[in-house]
């Protein structure tokens, strides 16, 4: 088990990767943070904010990598605060799917955040992770290799407004991609908005084993509260997930 804490740090570099979406870098300089499971979460605290669940996007034992998408007040004090910055967790029970060989991680907009760390710990373990990522726009596109340094796997893009790789959804160009490769991978993991993860579940899970990062909101982290029930299930974001089967939070999504 990963103990939990809470740790103090600073933002040491902040980058526009794309439109509104940043890369953010919070060091510790007097503690050293236990190392997450891939999936598992951190809550950030920045003075005059609510706490903000975050994916580990990369992770050292005096710092930890973030992907965050600008959009309120908490993200556009992150993304720019000079001060000190909270850090708890890390939360949730994070996924290792190290017993599959190849797997297709399918991520909407700001969904792709875990794919980076999930990546880089699945290739020392010998698993290959490739990345079909779909965004709106063209101007909310990077290169992964913006945020590490090299991939052992594929990258394939979609665009909604058709202005770079494929014209079309995420999930409209993973059922493109299975069916082009039917034997290619043995696992799916959709991440990003409800709707993706509804879709990949329905259009996907026929043959292959199929995941989804899922999203609600988080207050406590503990599963006290109970704020991120996943409801008509009695499954709590916070401990049990936040990946799970299809099948387990089938009525959520």
């Amino acid at each position: 088990m990963v103990t939990q804490v809470y740790i103090h740090g600073r933002l040491s570099f902040s980058e526009e990767l794309s439109e509104k979406t940043y890369l953010v870098e919070i060091e510790f300089p007097e503690e050293r943070a236990p190392k997450p499971r891939p999936f598992q979460f951190l809550l950030v605290w920045v003075p005059g904010t609510d706490l903000l669940p975050m994916s580990v996007a990369g992770f050292r034992e005096d710092e930890v990598a973030l992907i965050v998408k600008e959009k309120g007040e908490g993200t556009a004090r992150l993304v720019r605060y000079k001060g000190f910055i909270g850090v708890m967790g890390p939360y949730g029970a994070g996924f290792e799917p190290w017993s599959y060989n190849r797997i297709l991680f399918v991520a909407g907009g700001s969904g792709v955040a875990p794919f980076f760390y999930l990546a880089e710990e699945a290739a020392g373990r010998g698993v290959t992770v490739d990345l079909a990522w779909g965004v709106r726009r063209g101007s909310e596109f990077f290169t992964p290799l913006r945020v590490v340094r090299e991939l052992k796997g594929k990258v394939w893009v979609a665009t909604e407004d058709c202005s770079i790789g494929y014209c079309g959804r995420a999930s409209d160009l993973a059922v493109k991609l299975v069916k082009e490769n039917p034997d290619a991978w043995d696992a799916i993991i959709a991440s990003g908005p409800r709707g993706l993860l509804r879709e990949a579940c329905n259009l996907l899970s026929e043959r292959i084993d199929v995941y989804v990062n899922v999203e609600a909101y988080v207050k406590c982290g503990i599963g006290v509260c109970g704020s991120c029930t996943l409801k008509p299930h009695k499954l709590l974001l916070c401990r049990h997930g936040p990946v799970f089967k299809c099948s387990d939070v089938r009525g959520y999504i």
